[in-house]
């Protein structure tokens, strides 16, 4: 699960494509393998390797 330091939290798998916007921190987990597109966040904490792909 992706977490993020503004109380908000989103389940996604391998291959999700996140277009949210927060000013919290968003946690990728482990081997995640996901895209982020028109996403507007106040920071990136990867637990781990992940594959993240930023469009738009």
């Amino acid at each position: 699960m992706a977490k993020c330091t503004d109380g908000n939290a989103w389940d996604f798998a391998n291959c999700d494509v996140l277009t949210s916007s927060t000013s919290g921190t968003v946690t990728i987990p482990n081997g995640a393998s996901i895209t982020l597109s028109d996403a507007a966040i106040g920071g990136i904490v990867c637990e781990g390797s992940a594959t993240i792909t930023l469009a738009g």
